[in-house]
Formats: C-alpha cells, sequence, structure tokens
C-alpha cells in the first residue's frame, strides 16, 4: 500500500455521496457547480483530518523540518478512514483489516 494513491473511484465515489447529501442529486444529474463545490468538501475534509492533527512548532527552522517530515510521512504511510455500523461483524472486518488477517 506504500506509495500507492487514491484510485478515481475511490474519489468519484466520496464526491457522489457529497452530491448526495448536501445537495440530493447523483452525478449524472448535479451542475457544474454542485460537482465543484462537492469536490471541494471532499478536499476539505480530507485536509482538515491530516493537519488538525499536526502540532505545528513556532520556530521556523523547526517548522521547515517539520513539515519536511510531514511530507514524507504522509507520501510514505497509507491512511485510512474507517466507517462502521454498530454490528459486530463491522469491528471484526475493521479488526483484521488494520491486522493483516485474512
Amino acid at each position: 500500500m506504500v506509495g500507492e494513491t487514491i484510485s478515481r473511484e475511490e474519489v468519484r465515489s466520496a464526491i457522489e455521496d457529497k452530491l448526495c447529501a448536501h445537495f440530493g442529486v447523483t452525478g449524472a444529474e448535479a451542475t457544474d457547480e454542485q460537482i465543484f463545490q462537492a469536490t471541494a468538501i471532499v478536499i476539505r475534509e480530507i485536509m482538515s483530518r491530516l493537519f488538525l492533527q499536526l502540532v505545528m512548532p513556532e520556530e521556523h527552522r523547526l517548522m521547515v523540518k517539520y513539515l519536511d517530515f510531514a511530507n514524507k510521512l504522509i507520501n510514505t504511510v497509507p491512511f485510512y478512514l474507517l466507517r462502521c455500523n454498530m454490528d459486530l461483524s463491522a469491528a471484526q472486518t475493521a479488526h483484521d483489516g488494520i491486522f493483516g488477517i485474512e
């Protein structure tokens, strides 16, 4: 998984979800503006998940080093967003995925 990018289908699916939730339309029905807005929402959510977890140093020299480290981390470590319902099988699936159990 290291070095892999998000597939077009994953991005398309996330945008479709936002179109439905925010505008009540499908991708085929959406206007260009609605698609743009849904895409912006998806990008904003991704960025907030990553950067809200960073504590930036105040000293410029350390900030540069820290951002370089964060860049390397983001580009080499896979990130996951898990969404589960309350079913026991969802918890088991998440556990198995995290620990590589097939």
